[in-house]
């Protein structure tokens, strides 16, 4: 029985992180991406897919086209911003952008 009481105990306290976390979820600045290419089953990303994005947040991959488009890559930080790429995948040495890895505030 307190087997059971501890376990509803822990329950109770490690559900509702993961949704307090949902409600500060920032919308996408990058939500689109190639409909042939995917990295980690995720669309990359075009340099038209972050036309949303703070300007400097991605930088075009040089000699890089995914359906036509130049590639774009993360480059630098914006202000109440987040974003990052692949964990696995480079392109031309930094990390792979995917469509929804990066999340800003609404303009």
């Amino acid at each position: 029985m307190k087997m059971l009481i501890s376990l509803s105990l822990f329950l109770s306290v490690a559900v509702p992180l993961p949704l307090q976390a949902q409600t500060v979820n920032l919308p996408a600045c990058a939500a689109s991406g190639a409909s042939s290419v995917f990295i980690n089953g995720r669309p990359m990303l075009r340099q038209s897919d972050v036309a949303n994005c703070p300007e400097g947040m991605f930088e075009i991959v040089p000699g890089f086209l995914v359906e036509g488009e130049p590639a774009v890559r993360f480059a630098a930080p914006a202000e109440n911003c987040v974003a990052g790429g692949s964990a696995d995948v480079l392109v031309g040495g930094a990390p792979a952008g995917r469509a929804g890895d990066a999340a800003c505030p609404p303009k």
